[in-house]
């Protein structure tokens, strides 16, 4: 028997999980010097891995940290006109092929059918099931995002869902999103943004537009103002989940809020407001001496700490933040239409009520502006 991959993982994978695949080959593991080699191929660099064969007369290897330095994690903030734009960067082809080497002779595998990885987490402990993100023919799906429980935000805050485009298995009737708001007289209204898929040939997720700004500009007025409680998106074809978004009442808040984006264990750009009183910290530290009788100051270091506050929230909302927390990348909302800042979180903690607020969350988030030297990690 030849060389051959016996176990691999499935066609799409976060690329912060176990890659594993095993190698075996059957007829010549008894050679002399025998060893299994595994080729990864990926934006058209090729790694390898050499091993010896186990107990059973296999190898298997985990080639996630041969990927990771292939994928990168980037903000989608930078609106657009288009209720969807395609993400390019956000999955990457693999190839591997497998091979067996002894004295005098050697076994060498085919390049296999391409795997794709994204910037991810399997937060499913090895489950992870890419059919559920798909929007495949006939089935419903949900959203590519690891926090779908009600999101609070602000009507001027800038908000995103990502959906896998699945090339050949797309359900083709995703022609939109429809928008339902829920205003605080009792008003129901629907707007619906049509806007069919690109066949783009290949796999690719899409981002889609939720901004309350936008869909007030596509609807030329204020579809969704400071009288409306909540709104709910989903495709127009009905298959997708429904995802609300509370709107925040202005003076319940304090007027200097922080919106903190965060790369989620799905690798979708995720937000959080915290909205209580935030505070600046700046730490001035310098060394001096004296000379000449007078005192000179050199190497000044100067650092800004901000620390924000959430409001209370529930237990689904504190478990979907887990992901900000461990997040690969991190940055600091500004105007609209501007890039975020890059932030360092330096540390978080949490507080429970235990009396008429029993089972709310209260969080805190220290951060740091960062620099060159200075950067969250990727």
């Amino acid at each position: 028997m030849a060389i051959a991959i016996t176990s691999s993982p499935g066609y799409l994978q976060p690329v912060y999980s176990i890659q594993e695949y095993t190698l075996y080959d059957s007829g010549n593991y008894s050679e002399t010097d025998f060893y299994y080699q595994l080729d990864v191929s990926i934006n058209g660099e090729t790694r390898t891995v050499k091993l010896y064969k186990d107990e059973n007369n296999k190898a298997v290897v985990d080639v996630q940290a041969i990927l990771q330095p292939f994928i990168t994690s980037e903000f989608l903030t930078v609106p657009t006109d288009n209720l969807i734009t395609a993400n390019f960067d956000y999955v990457s082809d693999y190839q591997v092929r497998a091979s067996s080497y002894w004295s005098g002779g050697s076994s060498v595998g085919s390049w296999q059918t391409a795997k794709k990885i994204f910037n991810g987490v399997d937060q499913y402990d090895r489950t992870w099931d890419a059919s559920l993100y798909g929007f495949k023919v006939d089935a419903s799906s949900l959203f590519m995002v690891a926090d779908h429980s009600p999101r609070d935000i602000h009507l001027n805050d800038t908000e995103y869902l990502v959906t896998y485009w699945d090339y050949g298995n797309f359900d083709t009737s995703f022609n939109g999103m429809s928008y339902t708001r829920y205003n605080y007289d009792g008003d129901v209204s629907t707007y619906t943004w049509p806007w069919p898929l690109q066949d783009y040939g290949f796999d690719v997720p899409v981002r889609i537009y939720i901004d309350a700004s936008i869909i007030n500009y596509r609807n030329g007025s204020e579809f969704i103002s400071a009288d409306t409680e909540y709104f709910t998106v989903q495709s127009l074809n009905g298959l997708s989940e429904t995802i609300r978004y509370n709107i925040i009442p202005e003076q319940s808040r304090y007027e200097r809020y922080y919106r903190i984006y965060y790369i989620d264990s799905l690798g979708a750009t995720a937000a959080f407001n915290f909205d209580l009183v935030p505070e600046d910290n700046i730490n001035i530290s310098r060394t001096t001496y004296i000379s000449n009788r007078s005192r000179k100051a050199y190497n000044t270091k100067v650092e800004e700490n901000l620390l924000v506050r959430s409001d209370w929230i529930c237990e689904s909302k504190s478990n979907a933040l887990k992901d900000l927390w461990k997040t690969s990348k991190a940055g600091l909302a500004r105007e609209w239409g501007i890039a975020p800042y890059d932030i360092v979180l330096n540390e978080s903690s949490k507080q429970i009520l235990n009396r008429h607020n029993q089972g709310l969350i209260n969080y805190t988030l220290n951060f740091s502006y960062a620099n060159e030297l200075y950067v969250q990690m990727q």
